[in-house]
């Protein structure tokens, strides 16, 4: 029986539009956004941001000598984190699990862009019980470690977990250490996939 519900945060719980992302930084370096993409959605900058394994300040002097950009902290953080917007098709199902099942969020994120979501969008971050975010964990899907993790802080068994994300990827680790798991696209219905599973909504 699933006890536990465990929610991707980007383009999950969140839509995240990456192109405006790329976009945004593109226009302040004269480049495209699949040139920014190319650059900076590496091990060595997004993935080693998103695990915590360098400060704001270091990730922004990187980027800035990788691009060329020439512009304030600032100006960069606005720019990067501003690409977030609310999918109601999940927080709406979500609401109706709060109180009754254990929610959680297990989410490759960095500190910039979290503490963006959580000052723009509390009352959704306010909704779980429980946050494993890659850079305070030092850990990003689809390492195995990081649902183990989830599951240890959660004290649940991972049969009692129903994790949902839109990479296979993850999906297919969760599925491999026993969790059921299952894929989210824009075009998901979340209620459903939720009494899929044997969630009552």
């Amino acid at each position: 029986m699933i006890t536990t519900v465990i929610s991707d945060l980007g383009n999950v719980l969140l839509h995240y539009n990456s192109e405006q992302a790329y976009g945004q930084l593109g226009m302040l370096a004269g480049r495209s956004p699949a040139e920014v993409r190319q650059i900076i959605y590496t091990p060595e900058l997004e993935h080693a941001f998103n695990k915590g394994l360098m400060t704001q300040g270091e990730y922004f002097r990187k980027c800035s000598q990788a691009l060329g950009l020439n512009c304030g902290y600032a100006k960069f953080v606005d720019t990067w984190v501003d690409n977030f917007s609310p999918n109601d098709n999940v927080i709406s199902g979500l609401k109706k699990l709060k109180g009754k099942y254990r929610l959680a969020l297990l989410s490759n994120i960095n500190i910039l862009h979290f503490e963006h979501v959580r000052e723009k969008f509390p009352a959704e971050i306010g909704l779980f019980n429980q946050l494993i975010l890659s850079y305070k964990v030092h850990m990003r899907k689809p390492e195995p470690g990081i649902f183990m993790l989830a599951l240890h802080n959660l004290g649940e068994k991972p049969e009692a977990c129903l994790f949902i994300d839109d990479k296979l990827g993850n999906v297919e680790v969760a599925r491999s250490l026993g969790m059921r798991a299952e894929v989210y696209s824009k075009d998901s219905d979340f209620e459903a996939i939720l009494k899929q599973n044997g969630v009552l909504v």
